[in-house]
């Protein structure tokens, strides 16, 4: 059975892009949890909305991963309106005492 690993992350963050870019490798010994938060940047809020709706459509990890790929591009821009749900999690993350990213860790399942 594989282990379940956690990464929080921001989408403006370049670490958690070169944690987005071993996310393959980590899929092989691990089942990947993506958590987007808004963290780092007035945008990073928005981006981490664009996922989430995104996500919402996917089925496959190689679509999930395309669609955190996209948002993740350095030219990547978004204007959306982060829902209260997106602000919900990010404002958890900062209470749990979270203040950098990537942030990972595993839990067996």
């Amino acid at each position: 059975m594989k282990k379940t690993l956690y990464i929080i992350s921001d989408p403006n963050c370049p670490y958690c892009k070169d944690e987005l870019d071993r996310i393959e490798q980590r899929l092989q010994t691990h089942n990947v949890k993506m958590i987007p938060v808004g963290i780092l940047h007035e945008t990073s809020m928005s981006k981490a909305e664009d996922i989430y709706k995104a996500s919402a459509k996917l089925t496959t990890n190689e679509q999930k991963i395309s669609a955190l790929r996209k948002v993740y591009a350095p030219n990547y821009t978004s204007n959306t309106t982060p829902t209260q749900t997106t602000i919900a999690i990010t404002n958890l993350i900062r209470q749990s005492g979270i203040n950098s990213v990537p942030y990972k860790f595993e839990t067996a399942e």
